[in-house]
This record gives C-alpha cells, sequence and structure tokens, in this order.
C-alpha cells in the first residue's frame, strides 16, 4: 500500500512510518526537516497547497495518515493558528482524496475532552475548548 504520512518526524509519525515499512508498505513521509529523512519522505509545508498539490498527485497515495498539527503548545496556541491547521489539514485531505487515497486516519492527543479532571476513557463525552480539540 501506498501511504502518504505527514507528521513523520514526529513521536507518532516516526513509530506510525516504521512499524508501516517493515510490513512492506511504502511510506511517504511529508517533513518540514529533511534531517533524518528516508529515501521516499520529501519536504512540505501544510499549509503549502499549490506546492503539495502535483506532489500528492503523481505520489497517487491509497491512503493518508495525518499526523502533523502546528501552534499546539501553548506558548504558541491561539485561535487563528488552530483555524488555519484545520483547514489545511482539510485542504491535505483533498489532495490525497483527489490522488486516490481510500483511506485517511487523523492522529491527535486528547484535546477533544477538553480540560478534565481526571483521566478519561475514549468513551468519555467530548468537550473541546480549542479548534484543535475539534478537529
Amino acid at each position: 500500500m501506498r501511504i502518504l504520512l505527514t507528521g513523520i518526524s514526529g513521536f507518532f509519525g516516526a513509530a506510525i512510518a516504521r512499524e508501516l515499512r517493515a510490513r512492506g508498505h511504502r511510506v511517504f513521509g511529508m517533513r518540514r526537516r529533511m534531517q533524518g529523512a528516508a529515501p521516499d519522505d520529501f519536504f512540505g509545508d501544510f499549509f503549502d497547497r499549490k506546492t503539495l498539490a502535483p506532489i500528492i498527485r503523481d505520489l497517487a497515495p491509497d491512503a493518508f495518515i495525518h499526523a502533523a498539527w502546528s501552534g499546539v503548545p501553548l506558548s504558541t496556541r491561539d485561535y487563528l493558528s488552530q483555524y488555519a491547521n484545520v483547514m489545511a489539514s482539510v485542504a491535505l485531505a483533498d489532495l490525497a482524496l483527489d490522488a486516490g487515497a481510500q483511506t485517511m486516519i487523523g492522529i491527535g492527543t486528547q484535546a477533544e475532552y477538553g480540560l478534565p479532571s481526571a483521566p478519561v476513557s475514549e468513551e468519555a463525552p467530548t468537550h473541546p475548548v480549542t479548534h484543535y480539540g475539534n478537529a
């Protein structure tokens, strides 16, 4: 399977790429930094739809795994950057779909649960307080 993966240099993205490659899948990792890149990785800014469109079209992924986000740390968190992230994520999903992807997986944190005062499970009701949590 041909898989487009954002966030490949992050904790989750790197682990996902290792596992998928070990299982024989071809992973195309979109990176903001090329340090440690694999041969199928490429530089990309997920806000730059114009540049990414032909790259993603040529990769023709079967699946899209989105594990990248910007502006999440509290020091840089603001609603406008989070909104821009949501819109860029939707644009990336559209590009992957247009290129033939049949599956999309989005990976995030616990932000969809808001600011819980106790541990939560996946069955807990969601109460996002940011655009990141809503995404």
